[in-house]
């Protein structure tokens, strides 16, 4: 394939997997893009080997999706090879419409005997970048593209490879309002709700969204915005120690978080020496069980209060991270000291 376009709207499709089959929504996802839109120019990357599992005839795709040009995603002929072959400057639009775990949008995923396939982090590297537009809009409608993984999130990863914003769910995705038509106007993709989808016996309710939202701790999908490499300034105020707060951040595999301590003095003392220390530690928030977070530190650096000081944590893994701050001599027999300041902090590459 050498498809010699300019700016132009790329769509990742995923293939239906059996329960899709089994309620009669063989095409959710190709129904997603053309009522997003698709014209002469667009190119459709599609998975071809979930479709031929579920039995569903491929020139039928094809016709419901021209005159967009439709391209065939298999495990021989993977998704990045094909689209590192577009020319410099292709995609203006990469919108994805597909199945996902945490770390891979699954463009073939649930068949027996047939490995869930499609995009991973660990192959964001491999993507050029010449093939993105300066002001490309990067939108992944796969269920988890925002969610935490053992590899690191994969659209942060995506966006700090590309240099561009890519917007993705953190959690699961639901297509019933392309499914049900457009008769209401409404086709857009909406967050899972746990009150809908589950069986007759259960009132409707779907008890494994209860279960990923409470027990694992995802809480409700949101479609968040994840940036290339980002900086905010953070106040606080500290008596013994603040753990998780506002101070969180998601970086991609290898980058690197710098924070600057400035504007910080003591607003009250205790009556024995201060130590004019704050300590602050990068932790990755590592969700598991119950949700739970296990101690993964980044480490702990140390900083002077008073003084503008400037430290970094490099080779970080991916995913979600979160400043702890705490300080030396609490005051528990002599009243609290307090400091206050403004943490700068920045994202870095690697």
């Amino acid at each position: 394939m050498q498809l010699k376009v300019q700016e132009t709207t790329v769509y990742i499709i995923g293939a239906p997997a059996p329960g899709e089959i089994k309620v009669k929504h063989p095409f959710q996802f190709v129904n997603a893009a053309l009522y997003r839109g698709v014209d002469g120019p667009t190119i459709c990357f599609v998975e071809k080997t979930g479709f031929e599992n579920g039995m569903v005839d491929l020139e039928e795709v094809k016709s419901k999706l021209a005159p967009a040009v439709v391209e065939w995603v298999t495990p021989e002929n993977s998704l990045v090879d094909q689209l590192n072959e577009l020319g410099k400057q292709s995609i203006r639009r990469l919108i994805v419409y597909s199945h996902g775990l945490p770390g891979i949008v699954t463009l073939r995923y649930g068949w027996s005997g047939s490995a869930n396939y499609g995009l991973e982090v660990a192959e964001i590297p491999k993507l050029k970048k010449e093939i993105f537009t300066a002001d490309a809009d990067v939108e992944l409608h796969s269920c988890n593209g925002g969610s935490y993984s053992d590899q690191g999130v994969l659209a942060q990863d995506l966006a700090t490879h590309i240099n561009r914003p890519v917007q993705a769910w953190t959690g699961r995705t639901s297509y019933r309002e392309v499914n049900d038509g457009n008769e209401d106007n409404d086709t857009s993709i909406k967050p899972s709700d746990k009150t809908k989808g589950g069986s007759k016996y259960l009132k409707g309710h779907d008890w494994t969204e209860y279960w990923r939202q409470y027990v694992e701790g995802r809480g409700t999908p949101e479609l968040k915005t994840f940036v290339p490499l980002g900086e905010f300034d953070s106040s606080f105020e500290i008596h013994a120690r603040l753990p998780q707060g506002e101070n969180q951040v998601c970086v991609a595999n290898g980058a690197a978080v710098e924070v600057t301590l400035q504007e910080s003095r003591y607003i009250s003392k205790n009556l024995h020496e201060p130590t004019n220390k704050v300590y602050i530690t990068l932790r990755r928030i590592d969700r598991n069980w119950f949700g739970l977070d296990p101690d993964d530190s980044a480490g702990t650096k140390e900083f002077a209060v008073g003084k503008v000081q400037t430290q970094k944590w490099s080779g970080l893994s991916g995913g979600w991270h979160y400043l702890e701050i705490s300080k030396d001599n609490p005051g528990a027999w002599f009243g609290y000291e307090t400091i206050v300041g403004v943490l700068h902090v920045q994202v870095k590459p690697k």
